[in-house]
């Protein structure tokens, strides 16, 4: 599906899978710019939310790579690139996907960028240049978001206050991913996130 959306672009889009180590991959696609004076500009780094991809970005590329290069990459878990098995813990999970940023970054050679992030891209973009700032000359964050520290009663709380069938519930989940319908849907979940996408534009 993100390859029928990226089709309709007039520019080269250049798509590869980057190899960055323990096994994993990151599905990364780039787009050259169009105006001679590209070269005296930084390149730019999008970096999509939850349950996005590269596909998200189909309306924006060729505005944005008029002066600049372009890159855009799947996260761990999401898209194309390798799904690895996260901590339970959520420093240890964001550490991972700052960390695989990082690794993504070395593999294609960028030495600084520009990094937009987009909903939890914009939360990640934030904790990468924190940890990086080296790599980074500015960041845009677009709609960030983040999850609060779990209070440490969350549990107990809803154990006492919840009926008998939603616990049940919440524990026959725990497993799943939340987008695991959507995957197991195969060719009719692209009618799904088509029908979404094109809500999403009007």
């Amino acid at each position: 599906m993100c390859a029928s959306f990226l089709a309709a672009l007039q520019s080269k889009i250049c798509s590869e899978m980057v190899d960055i180590g323990d096994g994993c991959k990151v599905r990364s696609i780039s787009i050259k710019p169009t105006e001679p004076d590209s070269d005296e500009h930084i390149p730019l780094v999008l970096v999509h939310g939850f349950g996005g991809g590269v596909g998200i970005w189909v309306k924006n590329l060729e505005e944005l790579s008029h002066h600049r290069a372009v890159y855009a990459f799947d996260l761990l878990g999401f898209g194309r690139s390798s799904r690895p098995m996260f901590s339970q813990c959520p420093v240890e999970v964001e550490s991972q996907f700052v960390d695989s940023i990082e690794k993504w970054r070395a593999s294609i050679g960028l030495e600084k960028f520009v990094l937009l992030g987009h909903s939890l891209g914009a939360f990640l973009a934030a904790s990468y240049s924190m940890k990086f700032p080296e790599r980074v000359e500015h960041v845009v964050l677009a709609d960030p978001w983040g999850f609060p520290k779990r209070p440490p009663d969350a549990a107990e709380k809803f154990a006492r206050r919840a009926p008998l069938w939603a616990r049940a519930l919440v524990r026959l989940m725990e497993p799943f991913n939340p987008l695991a319908g959507m995957r197991a849907a195969g060719p009719w979940g692209e009618i799904d996130v088509l029908k979404l996408h094109e809500e999403s534009l009007y």
